[in-house]
């Protein structure tokens, strides 16, 4: 019988194979933990990135779709320079790799996360918002900071004018605002 095991003991929800000399289960066994620290250090960079990707896409459907975000910008720089340096140290300590290595894979995977969310916001904002419809120049009906940039010499008023010539009566001069121009003249 040495060398025998039991096959089913339930420990804390875990279903697990011990040895019939009451060694732990096999789950908290060295061996195991070894194997599971291999099996994350070789595992799949494509994996990463796919799953870095769809986060982005989850993050612009569920929290940025909606509400002025650009208000909380200092928190959320805050969070993704925490956010980055976790992942730093996640990625060297569970690949067991120098920190040099973690820094370029954690780059790889917060530049995809990055354009993936960046990606959806554009396309979202040109294609599928409710004043897409509505003329005006790309950048402006991507970013609030186009016009930001534009009226930063203080003669918005002439760009404005210019875009209304262009574009027309009603012109969209921001991710959510609309510029109108009156026609007729009393």
């Amino acid at each position: 019988m040495e060398g025998d095991t039991i096959d089913a003991i339930v420990c804390s929800s875990h279903t697990a194979r011990i040895s019939q000399h009451g060694s732990r289960p096999r789950f908290l066994q060295t061996s195991f933990i070894n194997d599971v620290s291999r099996m994350m250090a070789h595992h799949n960079i494509e994996v990463e990135m796919l799953v870095a990707s769809v986060t982005g896409l989850l993050s612009h459907c569920f929290i940025f779709i909606s509400g002025e975000w650009y208000l909380r910008a200092t928190s959320l720089l805050k969070f993704y320079l925490f956010s980055y340096c976790f992942i730093i140290f996640g990625e060297a300590s569970l690949r067991h790799v120098q920190w040099q290595q973690g820094l370029v894979s954690s780059t790889n995977i917060c530049g995809v996360y990055a354009i993936s969310l960046w990606g959806s916001m554009v396309i979202y904002r040109l294609f599928v918002h409710p004043l897409h419809n509505f003329p005006g120049p790309v950048l402006a009906r991507t970013t609030k900071l186009w016009h930001v940039a534009r009226g930063c010499n203080s003669k918005n008023h002439i760009r404005m004018e210019q875009m209304h010539e262009n574009y027309g009566s009603f012109v969209r001069t921001g991710r959510v605002a609309i510029s109108l121009r009156r026609t007729e003249r009393h």
